[in-house]
């Protein structure tokens, strides 16, 4: 998981914090290429992109459960795939708050 979270946390230092909402195939395709992730977590991480879960509910990403419950439900992913993903995407965006998807980042009053 640790890989996924440091490629993830690097391409939103390299690119913005605005890339995994404006690019999530090309993520998807940065996670192939680093061969740190599973192709199914790497997919689940691409569907919640695009889903934009991580977006419409600013606490769900601090509770880890709810996160995989939901992504579960949303993106149609099994329960081994969703907590995978629920787990990488919390801990990137609880390593720093400025690492938070910049709508969270705007509700919270961070500037990006």
């Amino acid at each position: 998981m640790e890989p996924t979270v440091d490629i993830l946390a690097d391409i939103i230092e390299r690119e913005g914090a605005d890339y995994l909402h404006d690019e999530p195939y090309e993520v998807y395709c940065e996670l192939m290429l680093s061969d740190c992730c599973s192709k199914q977590i790497a997919g689940g991480i691409l569907l919640v992109l695009l889903n934009e879960i991580q977006y419409y509910n600013e606490s769900i990403v601090d509770d880890t459960s709810a996160f995989a419950k939901c992504i579960q439900e949303e993106c149609g992913l099994n329960s081994q795939v969703a907590e995978s993903v629920a787990g990488i995407l919390s801990s990137l965006y609880l390593k720093d708050n400025m690492k938070r998807p910049p709508r969270m980042n705007a509700k919270r009053g961070f500037t990006v």
